[in-house]
C-alpha cells in the first residue's frame, strides 16, 4: 500500500525528482521579481519642499510623486540659494531686422539648449506717426510703410491730446494706414512728436542654439524702417536642471518592423508588459524614433507599439530602447527615487520644488511591510494609479453661472463611480450635472487632460472629445481645475 500507478497520454519524457527548482530566464511574467501591486490614488495632494544639493549639484527626492516643478516660493525656513531665474551674461547683440531675431553672444558658455525659454527686455523700436484723427472712437493713423499686421499691439506716445496715447491692438487698412479704438472720443487731430513703440519685441521666447556661447532669439515682430534702440538689453532664464529616473535601462534592439502603423520590436527577454512605455532612438526611417506605449506583448522576445506614420520599410541602424527596468518598477511608490541635477556650479545649495503626490501610500506600505502582516508568497508594494487629471470648463446659456462647488462635487462623484480602467464619457458627466440642477449646458463640455504614468515618461496633454478610454486597468481619473461661466445668446 505504499505505491500506486497512473496513466499519462503520450511519452512521459524525462522524470524529474521532486522537490526541485526550475530556472526561468525571462522576467516577462514575473512582475517586479515577485511583487504584488496594491493600488491607491483617489486622493492626491501637493506641497513645496526645499532640497539641498550635494557637492556635484545633485539632490534626490522619493515618491510617491507624480509631478514635480521648480517653485519660486521657498519650501524651507530661508530663501533658496539657487535662484529661480538667472541673468544671461551678454557680451554682444545684433538686432536682425530681416530675420526678425536678435543674435546673442554670451560671456562664457550659456548652458542653454535648443528651445530653452528666455525673457527679453530692453529692446526699443519706434516709428513716427504722421497723422492721427478720431471719428466715433475709431482712430485712423498714418505711418508710411508701417509694416504692421492686424492684431499687432503698439504703444502710442507723445500725442496731444493725451487721449490718443496708450497701448492698443490695431487693425491694418493698407500699407500706410491702420486703426485702433479709444474709450472716449477726441474731436481734434493729434499733434506733437507722435510715436508708436513696438511692445511685442520684448517678452518670453524660445531660443535657437547656435553655439556654446551664442544663440538666437526669434522675435514675433521686428519693424523695418524703425528706430532701433538697445539701451539696457537683459535676458534672463529659469535656472535649468534635469530630472532622472535611476531605474532606467538602455538595450539594443534586434529588429523593428511592421505593417500599417503597428511596429513589432524584437528584444530578447524584454520583460515588458502592455501599457508600459519605451523610448526608441537610432532608427532609420526616423518615424520609428520616439516614446511609445506598448500595445501588446507577443512573448518574451517581441512586443508591439503604434506610431503615427505608415510603415514603409524595416528599421536600420543601431537601434536602442530605453525603458524602466521591469523588476525595478517603483514609480508612484515609497521606493520611487528621482535625481535632480543642477550641475556642479550649484553644489551644496538649496532649491525648492512643488511636488504633487498620492496620499496614503506611506501608511499602507508600512502596514504591508510589517513582519506580522506580510504574506509568504509575495512582496506587496503600495503605489498610486496611472492617472488623468481633468480640467473642466462648464458654460451655460442664458442663466446664472452654476456654483463652482456644485460642479466640483458633482464631477468628483461621477468620477468616483468609474472603476480603475473604466472609460470617461462626456455625455455621462453632462447627465450627472443636469441631474444636479445645472441647466442649459453648452455641449460638448470643455474638458482637457494631463496624463501621468508611473514610467515617468514626458507628461502628455490634450482635450477630451466624446470619451476617453485609458486602455489601462491601472488608471484612474481625478478632477483638476473647474471654471464656470454663462453666455447669453
Amino acid at each position: 500500500y505504499q505505491t500506486f500507478t497512473f496513466s499519462v497520454s503520450g511519452s512521459p519524457g524525462v522524470v524529474t525528482a521532486l522537490p526541485t527548482v526550475q530556472s526561468y530566464t525571462s522576467p516577462c511574467l514575473v512582475h517586479t521579481g515577485g511583487k504584488v501591486d496594491v493600488y491607491l490614488g483617489d486622493s492626491v495632494s501637493s506641497t513645496i519642499v526645499q532640497l539641498t544639493t550635494d557637492v556635484s549639484g545633485r539632490a534626490q527626492i522619493t515618491g510617491p510623486v507624480y509631478a514635480l516643478s521648480r517653485s519660486s516660493v521657498t519650501g524651507g525656513v530661508s530663501d533658496d540659494t539657487i535662484p529661480y531665474v538667472a541673468a544671461v551674461a551678454i557680451s554682444g547683440s545684433v538686432l536682425d531686422v530681416a530675420g526678425s531675431a536678435i543674435h546673442i553672444t554670451t560671456t562664457g558658455s550659456h548652458g542653454l539648449i535648443n528651445g530653452s525659454l528666455v525673457s527679453v527686455s530692453g529692446i526699443i523700436q519706434t516709428k513716427v506717426i504722421t497723422t492721427l484723427n478720431c471719428v466715433n472712437l475709431v482712430v485712423t493713423a498714418v505711418s508710411a510703410g508701417h509694416g504692421l499686421s492686424t492684431g499687432a499691439i503698439i504703444t502710442v506716445s507723445g500725442v496731444t491730446p493725451i487721449t490718443y496715447n496708450g497701448t492698443f491692438t490695431i487693425t491694418v487698412i493698407d500699407a500706410n494706414t491702420f486703426v485702433y479704438v479709444l474709450s472716449s472720443n477726441v474731436l481734434v487731430a493729434g499733434s506733437g512728436t507722435m510715436l508708436m513703440t513696438n511692445t511685442s519685441v520684448n517678452g518670453s521666447f524660445a531660443i535657437t542654439y547656435t553655439g556654446t556661447n551664442t544663440f538666437d532669439v526669434i522675435l514675433p515682430t521686428v519693424w523695418s524702417g524703425a528706430t532701433n534702440t538697445i539701451t539696457a538689453l537683459a535676458i534672463t532664464t529659469h535656472v535649468t536642471y534635469t530630472v532622472t529616473n535611476p531605474y532606467l535601462q538602455t538595450k539594443t534592439l534586434t529588429s523593428l518592423s511592421g505593417t500599417g502603423t503597428t511596429v513589432t520590436a524584437t528584444l530578447n527577454n524584454h520583460g515588458y508588459a502592455a501599457n508600459r512605455y519605451v523610448t526608441i532612438s537610432g532608427a532609420t526611417p526616423s518615424y520609428y524614433n520616439g516614446t511609445f506605449k506598448i500595445a501588446s506583448v507577443l512573448g518574451p522576445t517581441q512586443f508591439t507599439f503604434n506610431i503615427g506614420s505608415t510603415i514603409l520599410a524595416s528599421a536600420t541602424g543601431t537601434i536602442t530602447c530605453k525603458s524602466t527596468i521591469p523588476w525595478q518598477d517603483y514609480g508612484f511608490s515609497d521606493s520611487q527615487l528621482l535625481y535632480i541635477d543642477f550641475g556642479s556650479g550649484y553644489g551644496s545649495s538649496t532649491a525648492s520644488f512643488q511636488t504633487q503626490y498620492f496620499n496614503n501610500v506611506d501608511p499602507v506600505q508600512q502596514y504591508l511591510t510589517s513582519p506580522t502582516n506580510r504574506v509568504l508568497c509575495g512582496d506587496y508594494i503600495s503605489r498610486g494609479f496611472n492617472l488623468y487629471v481633468l480640467d473642466l470648463s462648464v458654460v451655460v446659456y442664458n442663466t446664472t453661472s452654476p456654483s463652482t462647488g456644485l460642479v466640483q462635487d458633482t464631477a468628483k462623484t461621477y468620477l468616483a463611480t468609474l472603476a480603475p480602467g473604466a472609460t470617461f464619457v462626456l455625455s455621462d458627466l453632462v447627465s450627472a450635472l443636469t441631474t444636479a440642477g445645472v441647466a442649459n449646458i453648452q455641449t460638448p463640455l470643455g474638458v482637457s487632460y494631463t496624463y501621468y504614468h508611473r514610467d515617468l515618461v514626458p507628461v502628455t496633454t490634450g482635450n477630451v472629445v466624446d470619451y476617453l478610454d485609458p486602455l489601462d486597468k491601472t488608471n484612474v481619473f481625478l478632477l483638476g481645475n473647474v471654471t464656470t461661466s454663462s453666455l447669453n445668446v
